[in-house]
């Protein structure tokens, strides 16, 4: 048992690696991509309007930069970005190190080496980590579990499964309890455990595991199989033993497909008693269900699939598609603004996770992967999504609902998807895109419960624009990503995946988020204003500002300034300001958390203040610092330079630095690239938010007023998407 608090861990580096080709049942070239489709840009910008649904998806709540490459030191691609919400923590996992945060993205440990962290098996555990991590919160145990895997040489003949099990709620202070699983002895100790994928499962009885896969391959081109395991999970949240059962399921037990991926779930009741884990894996026009059935008592007992192939129990009949590669490019076939180069889609398996629900005892497998929206993949990709109705434990015949989702064919590529369902039913799926004119980004996309079926009906929102495109040659990206719910209130949904933010080789970014389908009361109606049914004395509905004043009452977010009036051309103070921000992004019923007399974070805000709840959570939050010398100066206004930052510092997170300003490219005349000021306002003018105050300048030492206020709110938050 390791008793070290993360904290004091030695620094251990992990081997140095560079990934130049994923590990597939069916090895493709890396050759020149498919032409693009021609198409003007013009032309792109008319489709994606004219097709595009409105969305009312949520903008994120909470966004911060996770791990970057420079914090990994290994010089290696993709980051196979991963990551839990607990009650307390957010645990992020990438190739060679794992890092602890609080859930305000304010770092409380690491980033950790698995060489570290695993040190002392007697294993390879210990000195040879290479990967494909996988962190998770074990919202029933109230445990954590991080996983990596291990080995000193391939091909070679010793392979092995990292795992190390909390014995508390803390990931920091632990401890921890450290396991080695060999993924196979004897004559087939040769066999890489590659693309690991992990999950929970608990009846209440007997089927209470760890379950976890892995593709067998002895070489970077000889596929031998699917290896599947159940870990004790009883005996291992009490430190005990492992006591793994494995099944190997041989190529001629998989038909076409490979890359098992096994069901977990966090919403929603528990598996019913004696109900089997279930696995998932494609291969057009179906998707393969396998059940695990564990008997750690008697593991004689245990089962996987059919026969000695151990075959799937049913196949699932779904609308065919179109594998995301091609055989002269293999996975990279996703363009990227401002370079030649092509990213990856990996998109001939399953990704992680399947999601399994049990709502009023109707149970529900949740999957996703990416497909290409033309037979040459030529085109766009898109996020082939399912849900599978497997009530009684059994495989249907078809799913319940399935969907292609391209936002409309926007024109965009969307890859590496992951997929959460909340307690209501409600589903969010986390992606990158990408395109000859975008950057890759963070997307995410949803559907509630009551929307019409096969369809994302909520649209789409930006977790994160990216500022650079990927040129290593090998075009890796991501492995996977992940999307979670949150523990806390089984309605939050959390996001991880990786960016750029410069255009650069191996400087890739990570970057965590949080969004949710409780849209705040009531929702604006973001209708034009009707002429003698103003909502304030001040502002007519010939006013260009009209629309977002009264978009922001509708929502709640402002009453006016009394009298029936909105004083549009007021001034906005530091002191309003800070209403205003966390009104808008927590909607109009969050109340901060009282202040202290005593201690009081600012001098000249003291805790008598109506405002200082208000003030001192944007300190929390790293929002602001006040204006220097221990003051905020809450009647000060707030200038338009401060409005950019205040702005992106609210919707993105303390960690969150825009890209920088390129000197004799500023886009202002009066904002030049040497104002530390510049990228934060050249980020709002690419996010469309701004375009200035006139004759090419920003006027940034103006102050905001309440009107313009309105619209930097109603843009930034995506109160009125359209707007």
């Amino acid at each position: 048992m390791m008793t070290t608090n993360l904290r004091d861990l030695p620094y251990i580096p992990n081997p140095t690696e560079t990934e130049e080709q994923p590990l597939t049942r069916y090895p493709r070239g890396k050759g020149a991509p498919p032409p693009a489709i021609p198409s003007s840009p013009l032309l792109q910008r008319l489709m994606k309007n004219m097709f595009r649904p409105a969305p009312t998806m949520p903008p994120p709540l909470l966004t911060f930069d996770g791990i970057n490459e420079a914090e990994g030191q290994c010089n290696c691609v993709p980051p196979d970005s991963d990551g839990d919400v607990g009650p307390n923590h957010y645990v992020e996992a990438v190739n060679v190190a794992f890092k602890v945060f609080d859930k305000n993205g304010n770092t409380l440990s690491g980033p950790t080496t698995y060489n570290s962290f695993f040190n002392g098996t007697g294993t390879p555990c210990d000195n040879n980590n290479q990967g494909d991590p996988i962190a998770f919160y074990d919202h029933q145990g109230d445990a954590w579990v991080i996983t990596d895997f291990a080995f000193p040489a391939f091909p070679g003949t010793s392979f092995w499964e990292c795992i190390g099990v909390s014995q508390s709620p803390d990931p920091v202070a632990g401890p921890w309890v450290q396991y080695a699983i060999q993924i196979d002895t004897g004559a087939n100790n040769n066999r890489l455990g590659d693309y690991p994928k992990f999950a929970i499962w608990n009846d209440g009885g007997t089927q209470n595991a760890y379950f976890f896969t892995v593709n067998l391959f002895t070489n970077n081109t000889t596929f031998v199989g699917v290896r599947a395991f159940a870990l004790d999970r009883a005996s291992m949240l009490t430190g005990g033993p492992a006591n793994a059962i494995a099944f190997t399921i041989p190529p001629a037990g998989l038909g076409d497909s490979y890359s098992l991926v096994p069901a977990g779930f966090r919403t929603g009741n528990p598996p019913p008693a004696g109900r089997d884990e279930m696995l998932l894996a494609i291969d057009s026009p179906a998707t393969g269900g396998v059940k695990f059935h564990v008997d750690f008592g008697t593991p004689a007992n245990s089962t996987l699939g059919l026969g000695a192939n151990h075959s799937p129990n049913a196949q699932i009949t779904v609308n065919g598609f179109i594998d995301a590669f091609t055989n002269g490019a293999g996975f990279t076939i996703v363009p990227q603004q401002g370079t030649a180069d092509r990213v990856d889609t990996l998109g001939d398996r399953m990704m992680t996770p399947v999601v399994y629900q049990n709502l009023g005892g109707t149970e529900s497998l949740w999957a996703d992967y990416t497909v290409c929206t033309d037979v040459n993949c030529t085109g766009p990709t898109a996020i082939r999504w399912y849900q599978f109705n497997v009530t009684g434990g059994n495989f249907p015949a078809t799913p319940v609902q399935q969907q292609s989702w391209t936002n409309g064919n926007d024109g965009l590529w969307r890859w590496m998807p992951s997929i959460a369902a909340n307690q209501n039913g409600n589903v969010a799926i986390g992606y990158s895109a990408s395109s000859p004119a975008q950057f890759p980004s963070i997307r995410y996309a949803g559907r509630l419960i009551a929307d019409p079926p096969n369809n994302l009906g909520q649209g789409e929102a930006i977790m994160t624009s990216g500022g650079g495109s990927q040129t290593d040659s090998s075009g890796r990206w991501g492995d996977y990503s992940m999307t979670t719910v949150d523990p806390s209130d089984g309605m939050t949904f959390w996001h991880v995946n990786e960016y750029y933010n410069t255009t650069t080789s191996f400087s890739y970014s990570t970057r965590i988020g949080k969004f949710n389908f409780n849209s705040c009361t009531p929702a604006p109606s973001c209708s034009a204003c009707v002429p003698g049914q103003e909502m304030f004395n001040d502002v007519p509905a010939a006013s260009a500002f009209c629309r977002f004043i009264e978009a922001l009452a509708d929502r709640g977010i402002t009453g006016g300034c009394g009298g029936s009036n909105y004083c549009p051309s007021a001034s906005v103070a530091r002191a309003q300001m800070a209403v205003f921000l966390l009104k808008t992004l927590e909607c109009s019923g969050y109340t901060p958390p009282p202040c202290v007399p005593g201690q009081e974070m600012f001098n000249d805000v003291p805790a008598s203040s109506p405002f200082c709840p208000w003030i001192e959570e944007l300190a929390r939050r790293g929002i602001t610092g006040g204006c220097g010398g221990g003051n905020y100066c809450p009647s000060a206004s707030v200038t338009r330079a401060q409005m950019a930052v205040f702005l992106l510092r609210t919707l993105e997170g303390s960690g969150y630095t825009p890209p920088p300003c390129v000197p004799g490219q500023e886009t202002f005349n009066d904002v030049p690239a040497s104002s530390p000021f510049c990228p934060w306002i050249e980020e709002l003018v690419r996010r469309g938010i701004t375009s200035g105050c006139g004759g090419g300048n920003y006027c940034p030492s103006a102050s905001v007023t309440r009107a313009q206020m309105a619209v930097f709110l109603v843009r930034t938050f995506s109160i009125c998407p359209f707007l």
